[in-house]
């Protein structure tokens, strides 16, 4: 491994990676040289795959991916949609949040 020439490369090349799908191929084209670097590295962290050493091509792997959140972009799509589901000012509703089976009181009885 050499020297991080800039440390920022690092931070920004794993929130890229968090975007991405794993296994899915990227191209390190657009990559800076400290970027370019660091494949090395993550391949041996198991954060991306390669065909071949110094290909341009890399996988990030679900741990590469997941590094920064944790959570695969299904898992967060999943935990946006259940935090609207569950906001009762989403749907217009006033009041306390429905108890599973407990049947609501009627104050007009």
């Amino acid at each position: 491994t050499q020297q991080v020439e800039r440390p920022e490369s690092v931070l920004q090349m794993l929130f890229k990676m968090c975007f991405c799908k794993p296994g899915s191929p990227c191209s390190a084209a657009s990559l800076d040289r400290t970027q370019r670097t660091l494949l090395d590295d993550f391949e041996l962290f198991g954060l991306v795959s390669r065909d071949s050493s110094g290909s341009d091509i890399f996988y990030p792997t679900s741990l590469g991916v997941n590094i920064v959140f944790g959570q695969s972009r299904e898992e967060k799509m999943a935990a946006a949609a259940r935090a609207i589901d569950m906001d009762p000012t989403a749907s217009g509703a006033t009041g306390p949040p429905p108890v599973l089976g407990v049947k609501p009181e009627n104050p007009d009885q």
